[in-house]
């Protein structure tokens, strides 16, 4: 058999005039060594004639057609080899996967087997397919930068590659520079690529490059005899490879085939006419079956060869070694995972589990109402309104939260109708936030997202953060309180019992000061009257918080005199306060306390109005409900666009604002003229949301079930959302919810001031009295009297001597001549006579 080499650039129409020139050459059949692209036109060709041409490579799973009758295939479609990467997944049990083939039959008809299996399976995700144009690459590596980019972002770390060795030598060499063929991903590389492991040694310096690739390849076991006749006759041992075996077992059927033929074809490329024989011989190869140097050789009906197994194997320095074996007839059999090395030689496996969002840039979706996210609007954020420091409340502490332990950063931006989102029949889409996620402007909504039905269907909600029910709120009276102890209501039982407590203290604290007062002192040495008792002086403050006068007599100090003064001017302000909450919780009027339910808003003859935040999932919940009363409710309501609206209605009276329990308890904190009634709708969770199929739902969910676990959730809600005490500054009659020691505190400090200005009042006496003494006898210094003044009043105070009935004559003689006397004398009884009538003259 003679044989006819020739080759064309494939990109041009040298083809058809190298088909015609080797038609003409009067071929029985052709061997073709092109991919399935090329193959495809050339099959076409000469089946038109009747001439068998045999494919070496070609794998793509759709050559089969009618005209390409002839087409005899040396190796399995590509279908098998699909399967064998899809056990392969599942064997290292990766969830998420990404695909970038070529933009070529082999590249995108490769993996249809693959993508078709995983399809139909719950546990493994394609989260990203790129195909790259083969020529672009050749010019530029733009287009492929740009495709890994995406992989990249997608966050998965297990890549099939299916493409031409030439061209995937060229990416894997773009994704080392990009870090992409670091320790953690993995890297599957098909029998295109797998086969030719010298190629892609060839732009790298070092041969275990990229050792830990894992690759499939068609089953092929080296012809020990054929290899060593061979090389005997001067050949190498690395010319024996898969395809140079497969391309001589190609010859070799074709010779072996030929018995058939007596006619030889004249066709030309202006008269071609089928070749007589080629029916015959094309039946003749089908029907051949022998033991070949690539394997044993038998085709079915169709021209296709019976093999279906595919060899798991592992880049080791120059070449890729065997783990593995799987095939159509058998389970997948391959190594201990121990003894296969991956990238960056791992310890473990690599898992496709991402965790961690390590370089990634999000944009986040949100909406501002109050607590969730506020707008800071101070200068310096004007033109920066997407920068996370110009925000804060609950959702913004919790995306500073995940950004901070993902090692994420991100923008926010503001969906432009301003709602959370629902499905809009006039324009046929979703809104808000949905629609945002739906067309992937963003990566996250990062707002309070009721879960329901109808958002399910176009996103992917995260881990539950919190739990709310519906509820409702309208200004409204309150009423009295039927308690036979009403009159203790306005002020909280914590308040009461600081009142008593303080009674006593200041009884306490007022005698104190009354007696270490220097002028006090000083009135009773001059013969005043004595301080008055504790007894006396918690009597005397008793009596001042009921508006009354009691008790023996006022003490003479300043200090205990002003402290007198700051309490009653705190009693003034209690009574005050009580006064007016008791009216409040005795005559407010009723107004609107009947409805106390939604089906009371329908079913009841009364002039309110109701409303509830367009686009929220209470108002999704009652337009879809099955109970006629709540869809009527939803389509006669006021669509309200934000809380402030929300806020503003309420305010104006008649209106009922329906929405969630926490939005409400909080708006509406300052409230004291509100009714809250509880919703008869299920309560649901709140959460963030992802687009459907987001690389990041798996992480963040976890994340956030994480935060609900270790208590930062309620800690956010605790200080973001939790209800404070209602407080009503703006009331202008009162309020039926008690006093609390919170509201009050002002006067509490008010009144520990006071105590802190009476003791400085002390000091200030002290040099008062001092003075006084000083001016009797100008010439002895100030102070030396005022240093003996307190040694007096308070060393002196240690002795156990027992005071003279002279005491005052002995005070004013220590005052007069501390220079010249000792009043330790004095302390101990021994009074100086001499020195007391020179003070009388």
């Amino acid at each position: 058999v003679g044989v006819i080499f020739q080759c064309y650039d494939q990109t041009s129409i040298q083809g058809y005039q190298t088909m015609c020139a080797m038609m003409e050459k009067h071929v029985v059949a052709v061997i073709t060594l092109g991919g399935s692209s090329q193959v495809a036109k050339e099959a076409e060709f000469f089946s038109q004639v009747n001439i068998p041409i045999i494919s070496v490579g070609a794998s793509n799973p759709f050559l089969l057609s009618s005209s390409r009758k002839f087409l005899i295939r040396m190796v399995p479609p590509d279908t098998f080899q699909g399967e064998a990467i899809f056990h392969l997944i599942k064997h290292f049990r990766w969830k998420d996967i990404s695909i970038l083939g070529s933009a070529d039959d082999y590249g995108i008809n490769g993996l249809i087997k693959l993508q078709d299996l995983i399809s139909r399976d719950r546990d493994i995700t394609i989260r990203n397919i790129q195909y790259f144009d083969t020529l672009d690459i050749q010019n530029s590596t733009l287009q492929i930068e740009g495709n890994l980019r995406l992989i990249s972002d997608s966050l998965t770390k297990i890549v099939v590659l299916n493409c031409d060795a030439v061209n995937g030598a060229k990416i894997l060499a773009i994704a080392q520079k990009m870090g992409l063929t670091s320790q953690g991903y993995v890297w599957i590389t098909t029998d295109s690529i797998t086969s030719r492991p010298q190629i892609l040694l060839e732009s790298v310096r070092h041969e275990s490059v990229y050792d830990g690739l894992i690759g499939t390849m068609q089953a092929f076991e080296v012809n020990k005899e054929f290899k060593n006749s061979y090389m005997a006759s001067g050949g190498l041992s690395t010319d024996v490879s898969l395809w140079t075996s497969i391309l001589y077992d190609a010859i070799i059927l074709s010779s072996k085939a030929i018995s058939p033929v007596y006619h030889i074809p004249r066709q030309t490329c202006d008269n071609p006419t089928p070749w007589q024989d080629g029916s015959r011989y094309l039946n003749e190869i089908k029907k051949s079956n022998f033991q070949g140097v690539s394997g044993y050789i038998s085709f079915d009906h169709n021209g296709l060869i019976r093999r279906s197994r595919y060899d798991i194997k592992n880049k080791r320095k120059d070449t890729f070694i065997k783990i593995g074996q799987w095939g159509e007839q058998s389970d997948l059999q391959i190594v201990e995972d121990t003894k296969i090395r991956f990238l960056g030689d791992p310890k473990g496996t690599p898992t496709s589990e991402i965790n961690t969002l390590s370089g990634q840039k999000l944009v986040l979706g949100t909406i501002r109402e109050a607590p969730y996210a506020y707008r800071n609007n101070s200068l310096s954020c004007i033109g920066h309104e997407d920068e996370p420091q110009c925000w804060y409340g609950f959702c913004i502490d919790l995306n500073n939260k995940l950004a901070k332990d993902l090692n994420f950063t991100y923008t926010l931006v503001e969906p432009p109708d301003k709602e959370y989102g629902r499905f809009d029949q006039d324009r046929g889409r979703y809104t808000g936030l949905v629609f945002e996620l739906q067309e992937r402007n963003i990566d996250l909504a990062s707002a309070p997202l009721t879960i329901n039905t109808e958002r399910s269907k176009a996103v992917d909600f995260l881990s539950d953060i919190i739990h709310v029910k519906s509820t409702s709120v309208y200004l409204s009276g309150s009423e009295a309180y039927s308690n036979r102890f009403f009159f203790l209501g306005p002020l909280d039982p914590f308040v009461w019992a600081s009142i008593v407590a303080v009674i006593f203290f200041l009884g306490v604290l007022i005698t104190c000061l009354n007696y270490i007062s220097p002028v006090s002192r000083y009135n009773r040495e001059q013969g005043g009257d004595k301080s008055p008792s504790v007894y006396n002086n918690v009597f005397i403050v008793a009596s001042g918080f009921v508006g009354r006068e009691g008790g023996d007599g006022i003490p003479e100090s300043p200090a205990a005199r002003f402290m007198l003064i700051a309490w009653w001017f705190f009693t003034t302000i209690i009574i005050s306060m009580y006064t007016a909450n008791l009216t409040a919780f005795v005559t407010l009027d009723q107004a609107g306390s009947n409805i106390k339910s939604l089906k009371d808003l329908i079913n009841h003859d009364h002039a309110f109005k109701w409303g509830m935040l367009s686009g929220a999932a209470t108002e999704i919940t009652l337009k879809s409900h099955e109970n006629s009363d709540f869809t009527k409710l939803a389509q006669i309501s006021l669509g309200l666009s934000d809380t402030s609206e929300a806020a503003k209605e309420v305010d104006k009276g008649k209106f009922v604002f329906i929405d969630e329990d926490i939005t409400i308890d909080y708006m509406f904190r300052n409230y004291c003229n509100i009714t809250i009634f509880n919703n008869e709708l299920q309560s649901s969770g709140i959460t963030y949301a992802v687009p459907k199929n987001s690389p990041y739902k798996a992480l963040l969910s976890n994340q956030l079930l994480r935060y609900v676990e270790n208590g930062y959730i309620q800690t956010v809600k605790d200080k973001w959302l939790k209800a404070s005490e209602r407080y009503c500054p703006n009331s202008n009659f009162g309020s039926t919810q008690p006093f609390t020691i919170q509201i009050l505190s002002g006067l509490f400090i008010l009144l520990s001031i006071a105590m802190g200005i009476s003791f400085v009042l002390i000091i200030f006496e002290l040099f008062y009295v001092t003075y006084t003494s000083w001016k009797k006898n100008p010439k002895i210094n100030y102070i030396t009297v005022l240093k003996t003044r307190i040694k007096r009043y308070y060393c002196q105070r240690g002795l156990n001597s027992k005071p003279s009935l002279k005491l005052s004559n002995h005070h004013a003689l220590c005052d007069a001549e501390i220079e010249h006397l000792n009043c330790n004398n004095h302390a101990n009884n021994k009074p100086d006579f001499h020195a007391n009538k020179r003070l009388q003259g």
